[in-house]
């Protein structure tokens, strides 16, 4: 828990220095311009630092860093501008999951319907994705998940079929049982 502390505060200096700074670059006065600047600097100073002073290696953290970051990134976004992220955006943002071990991207995103992905195991060699498919159907008074995980290399079924049922499938019957 202190580990992603020192990240959660890493991820909202960097995402509010970056936010203060652009308001800085555009605002009309020089002496709020000027100080808005110093704020932003400071922000990321603090980013810097704590980052640096996590107990922890930082390649150890990235995957979680980042994840933290691209929502930090959301809300000061909405915060100081009050834009909302768009359709795109989240299609293309990157996943990560496990600290890294399984990385991916959003493909297509349909609100209460479907989830497509496409996942690589940083064991696989480089460019050989699969593609993960979720569909969302209305059951009685609950929620049907239909998984379809193709395009995986030959062999890996076993492997697969294993880290889906233990660490998404049983947990999630333990927790909405």
């Amino acid at each position: 828990m202190k580990i992603f502390l020192f990240v959660l505060f890493a991820t909202i200096f960097e995402a509010t220095g970056d936010a203060v700074i652009r308001i800085a670059l555009h605002h009309p006065s020089l002496a709020s311009r000027i100080a808005l600047f110093g704020c932003g600097g400071l922000l990321l100073a603090l980013y810097g630092t704590s980052l640096n002073l996590a107990p922890v290696e930082f390649g150890k953290v990235v995957g979680i860093y980042i994840a933290t970051l691209f929502v930090m990134f959301q809300i000061t976004n909405y915060i100081f501008f009050k834009t909302l992220p768009s359709m795109p955006t989240l299609t293309g943002g990157g996943l990560i999951l496990v600290g890294g071990l399984i990385v991916g991207r959003n493909i297509e995103l349909v609100p209460n319907q479907r989830i497509v992905q496409a996942w690589r195991p940083s064991s696989w060699d480089p460019g050989i994705y699969s593609l993960v498919r979720f569909e969302l159907k209305p059951h009685s008074y609950e929620t049907l998940i239909v998984l379809d995980h193709s395009s995986f290399p030959e062999g890996d079924f076993k492997h697969l079929e294993w880290g889906w049922n233990a660490h998404y499938w049983e947990p999630m019957k333990k927790r909405f049982s």
